[in-house]
């Protein structure tokens, strides 16, 4: 039984991954509460059902992985297994604290789940699609103390919630059909009891059905002398009494307390943040000073297709698409003018070529004519328009100093650009500092073969090595960040902290990507969930300009102002209202999720010398 519930449980979490911002993912919290029952099965569970369910999940989840290239199904496979080992570590870890450590349900979950998410989102550079908590990102008002943990603390409550309903549920309504394997055990724990002796059982029924003669006589002569809404509250009253008089119904209602408690602070934090205002942990000062303070801006949605081997003319039209966007955004915008426009990653097939250390273009087998006219066309479209833009690019280094071999072939990055128009000049560069994996580089690549099939289709990129503050408007600044980089939380906080210690703090944040190899798959709404959630955390405005994809405009409290229609091309323009504050979770960052890692490990270890000893 229990291992139909967790199937089924996967099931629903994979079904949603497809059903990304309506009211269907509040079911997210079916999937904890479908767990339970494996989790507190005392049977030996075999982990191969866990880790092949986690398998096809991933699969499913991630397919649009496979979208670029044939050969790319192969890095799809390699990645969805990896990500298994995560969901069988949270079911090895989560069993051993709840058995072994006797720690309650509702405690176990959302520490190990927390844990393991932690560490798929920073090893091997991270990868945080398909959390949990984005399923919930078209509900602002649940995800709001998410600027107190971050994204994982909204994970963590799902998995609490999840596993208080669980314990409600399997341990009273459905208890006949798990009556071999779940009860409560403590405060707020269900687990697994082969030894209840049923005259125990039987006592408390008799006992049950006493006091509710012996009350319903009280209650009729009650009901004669009160109304009826006093005779409810004293039938209340009493089952209150009655439930703390039985050890197995203190820890009941005791776990319906904590479930409500936890709802109850989310949803309450969230009405307090969105709708009063009134949230305790921001400077109200500080957030009433930005108001004054706004941006116009166009970020440019594009339906340019994208492949490994593009043709001239594909990368011309590309160009053209962007081009005339630009101009459209112009056009449409008679009463104010735009402060910035944004292009989407590397969407302007025109490389920006830089030289360092006394090389020139002898060092490279490039018409210096060709390349003097392409910088001079990017100057020039900003200055026709007359606003400043920010052109998703690829940027070309020429470096004396590197070795020979790689003198010929100059190191590739994937930047963002700040063109001004008055005078016409490059502003600011950024250049992506965490790759995509088998997109951008290939794990290990140094120890595989050279003809290995994912080396020959990876567009081996260079990493950039800092943060860079943009100055967009009037004492405004906005940090970057390029594609994937948006889904990794601990990335964009740092870029934060890192230019706020510069006296550069950033008020907006900026991601620019491209979709077109994923044909406008899921991965489009799983890629806008992440920029919500970094909004939140860090309390700032967010724009994304995608290819392909959603451009987007989102405010400090995760909530999507503007956003483009799928698949159309157009310019996505808003007039963003600066207002930002320092959250919890700039202060705390990760450590309580480090915390939760270690704990993680550590279980992970005792469920390990336990086989041993086996």
């Amino acid at each position: 039984m229990s291992l139909y519930l967790f199937f089924l449980g996967t099931i629903i979490f994979c079904v949603l991954q497809f059903a990304y911002g309506s009211q269907f993912c509040l079911a997210v919290f079916l999937v904890p509460l479908l767990w339970v029952p494996l989790l507190t099965d005392k049977s030996v569970l075999k982990y191969r059902y866990v880790y092949f369910a986690s398998f096809i999940f991933w699969l499913v989840s991630i397919q649009w992985i496979s979208a670029p290239h044939p050969v790319a199904v192969l890095g799809l496979l390699i990645l969805a297994g990896y990500l298994s080992f995560y969901w069988l570590l949270f079911f090895v870890s989560a069993r051993t604290a709840i058995h072994n450590l006797q720690f309650p349900v509702m405690a176990a979950m959302p520490l190990c789940w927390i844990g393991c998410e932690f560490l798929r989102n920073n090893l091997l550079g991270g990868f945080s699609f398909c959390s949990i908590e984005h399923l919930l990102f078209a509900t602002p008002i649940l995800i709001q103390i998410a600027d107190i943990g971050g994204g994982y603390l909204v994970g963590g409550m799902i998995m609490s919630v999840g596993a208080g309903i669980g314990t409600i549920l399997f341990a009273s309504v459905l208890s006949k059909y798990c009556h071999d394997n779940i009860l409560t055990n403590n405060a707020v724990a269900i687990n697994v009891t082969k030894n209840t002796q049923t005259d125990n059982r039987k006592n408390s029924s008799d006992d049950l059905k006493l006091f509710t003669h012996e009350s319903t006589v009280t209650h009729k002569n009650l009901l004669a002398e009160q109304s009826s809404q006093i005779f409810l509250f004293y039938r209340i009253l009493n089952y209150i009494r009655y439930m703390f008089s039985q050890k197995y119904n203190r820890a009941f209602f005791v776990t319906i307390i904590c479930t409500f408690l936890i709802i109850a602070a989310t949803l309450g934090y969230g009405y307090l943040t969105i709708f009063a205002k009134l949230n305790p942990l921001q400077n109200n000062s500080t957030v009433n000073s930005r108001k004054s303070l706004t941006l116009k801006i166009a970020a440019l949605q594009g339906n340019s297709p994208v492949s490994i081997t593009m043709t001239d003319k594909q990368l011309h039209d590309c160009l053209q698409q962007y081009i005339d966007l630009t101009q459209t955004a112009v056009r449409n915008n008679h009463d104010a003018d735009l402060d910035l426009i944004i292009w989407a990653e590397t969407v302007c097939p025109i490389p920006y070529v830089i030289f360092q250390n006394g090389a020139t273009y002898k060092n490279i087998d490039w018409n210096q004519q060709y390349l003097e006219r392409a910088h001079s066309m990017l100057l020039n479209i900003s200055a026709e328009v007359g606003v400043p833009i920010l052109y998703g690019i690829s940027t070309i280094v020429v470096d004396n100093n590197r070795n020979k071999k790689s003198a010929t072939e100059p190191l590739r990055l994937n930047s963002a650009l700040l063109v001004v128009p008055k005078p016409p000049e490059f502003k600011s560069r950024y250049d992506k500092i965490q790759l995509v994996m088998f997109g951008e580089y290939v794990p290990f690549a140094d120890y595989l073969p050279a003809d290995f099939p994912l080396r020959s289709i990876c567009q081996e990129a260079g990493r950039g090595d800092k943060p860079v503050a943009m100055l967009v408007g009037k004492n405004i600044y906005a940090s970057v960040n390029i594609c994937f980089e948006s889904t990794i939380p601990h990335h964009v906080r740092r870029q934060i902290l890192s230019l706020k210690k510069l006296g550069q703090e950033p008020a907006l944040l900026i991601n620019i990507s491209n979709s077109g190899w994923f044909g406008f798959a899921n991965q489009i709404d799983q890629h806008l969930a992440t920029h919500v959630f970094r909004a939140a955390e860090n309390r700032r405005q967010y724009v994304s300009a995608t290819n392909c994809g959603f451009s987007v405009t989102i405010n400090c409290y995760g909530q999507i102002t503007k956003i483009g229609k799928r698949k159309s091309a157009e310019p996505v323009i808003d007039q963003l209202e600066i207002q930002y504050w320092t959250p919890i979770y700039h202060y705390i960052g990760d450590m309580p999720a480090i915390i939760c890692t270690i704990f993680v490990i550590f279980l992970a270890l005792c469920a390990y010398r336990k086989i041993l000893k086996k």
